[in-house]
């Protein structure tokens, strides 16, 4: 589904799309502890179970009651992805010129990691350090 008017979202796309990357615009996520029926985040990557979530109107110069809604729209929906656990990437307007590299980044690290590591990564959080995963061992890849 083509984004919508926004060059961020369009950006994001377009990078999906150039690394054949399928994601989904449509998707309903009903989620746990949620004020809301459902979410319709940006893009949701299912070969990853990964959410990208682009905060195109976190700054929006002139208009700071506008501008304080979103925010607080936008930390509703961190947090409600936080407490489901889910893999989350936020990019903001300031990141659109790495946010090639933030994807794919993002999309191998979940790739490469044994499903007993899979437990939900935060990307991109302001106030969050990037979680750290141990390091697989040898027989971590082993079947049993």
């Amino acid at each position: 589904m083509p984004a919508k008017n926004k060059s961020g979202e369009k950006l994001i796309e377009s990078i999906l799309d150039k690394h054949k990357i399928r994601y989904d615009r449509k998707k309903r996520m009903k989620l746990k502890k949620d004020t809301k029926k459902f979410r319709i985040p940006d893009f949701y990557l299912q070969d990853y179970n990964l959410v990208i979530e682009f905060f195109g109107s976190w700054i929006v110069p002139g208009n700071k009651k506008f501008e304080k809604r979103e925010q607080k729209r936008f930390m509703e929906k961190v947090g409600v992805y936080h407490h489901n656990k889910m893999h989350t990437l936020y990019l903001y307007p300031t990141d659109l010129r790495d946010a090639e590299k933030l994807i794919v980044k993002a999309t191998k690290q979940i790739s490469n990691l044994p499903a007993i590591y899979r437990a939900p990564l935060y990307w991109n959080i302001p106030w969050m350090k990037e979680k750290k995963i141990q390091k697989p061992k040898a027989d971590d890849f082993e079947t049993k």
